[in-house]
């Protein structure tokens, strides 16, 4: 989330990751400047992104929430990201090398997903960072029912990379290279930071619940 976004959203915010194995809806209390988690709820989740709806209002109402601005955040495995070095640093220019690369970047058509990028920063002399985040449409669809569904209203959309990002930037300080690896229940997110700016990201299909399997070499 950009300085400007945490500007908007100060105060209370709801934070929800929609989409993978668990429902996670987390009250923050004090947004954008010394953020601290007040209420949390985990609700497992059968059948994936089709399972949302049945778990949804329930998890919802136990949160007692009023008028909390929400926060939407799609689990990495369900987003493509992809860092990429375009040869310019004009606003205007890079929105039209994104749009080029997009296709690029995807078997599917433009029609079958929605996209959004952020400025990471400068590379090197002419150059600038992006990060792309691509989601198939009717995946993003299916999260959204279940929102409305539910009668949630979403200020914003992220990806659970950028709250890793987020995160990185306020805990840790200085301009090492380091590798963040976040543990979820089925997937695991692998992020390389420098400083506060995402360097690269990868989604891995091994989390928690596989963790203590015995290896195949093992058997």
């Amino acid at each position: 989330m950009s300085s400007a976004d945490a500007k908007k959203l100060s105060g209370k915010i709801i934070g929800i990751e929609a989409g993978g194995d668990w429902l996670k809806i987390a009250m923050i209390e004090g947004a954008g400047a010394s953020p601290q988690i007040s209420k949390l709820s985990l609700s497992p989740v059968e059948g994936g992104v089709d399972g949302l709806s049945a778990v949804f209002p329930g998890a919802w109402k136990a949160l007692k929430a009023s008028k909390e601005p929400v926060v939407a955040c799609l689990p990495r495995q369900l987003v493509t990201v992809r860092m990429l070095e375009l040869p310019s640093t004009d606003a205007a220019e890079i929105d039209d090398m994104v749009d080029l690369q997009v296709g690029k970047q995807t078997p599917y058509s433009k029609d079958e997903i929605v996209y959004d990028y952020r400025l990471v920063g400068a590379t090197r002399a002419g150059y600038t960072a992006v990060m792309l985040a691509i989601a198939q449409r009717s995946v993003v669809r299916q999260v959204f029912y279940a929102f409305e569904e539910a009668g949630i209203e979403v200020e914003r959309v992220t990806v659970s990379t950028e709250a890793i990002a987020a995160w990185y930037a306020k805990a840790v300080k200085g301009e090492a290279c380091r590798a963040v690896l976040d543990v979820d229940a089925a997937t695991s997110d692998f992020v390389v930071m420098k400083g506060a700016a995402i360097q690269f990201s990868r989604s891995i299909h091994v989390g928690a619940d596989s963790l203590g399997e015995p290896s195949s070499a093992a058997k």
